[in-house]
């Protein structure tokens, strides 16, 4: 009984029950867009930040991250270079050198 009457209070202004499902549906499909934009834009950020800056595997000595000397090397890195590139399921490999600076000018 009160489904019913329910059911027919919501087609007594069929325009304000059409507004306010079309409203929904907009609202619904805008919440998805916006979520689904934000996480394409999150996912490709952690992709670029990997590929042009910290790559996937990083091997460096265990107080480097502390410190950021550039005296803390890997003593034998080319042979361990070398050795990771005859991997057949490494793509590529580099040494590199991550130092800070500051540059001042007149």
């Amino acid at each position: 009984m009160i489904l019913k009457i329910a059911w027919r209070n919501i087609w007594r202004n069929r325009m304000r029950s059409i507004l306010i499902a079309l409203s929904v549906a907009i609202g619904l499909w805008a919440g998805m867009f916006a979520t689904s934009f934000s996480w394409g834009l999150y996912k490709e950020h952690i992709r670029t930040s990997i590929e042009t800056e910290l790559s996937h595997i990083q091997i460096h000595d265990p107080s480097f991250p502390s410190d950021l000397a550039p005296e803390l090397t890997i003593a034998n890195g080319q042979s361990l270079t070398d050795e990771i590139r005859k991997n057949k399921l490494v793509s590529g490999v580099s040494a590199r050198v991550i130092t800070s600076a500051m540059i001042n000018s007149p």
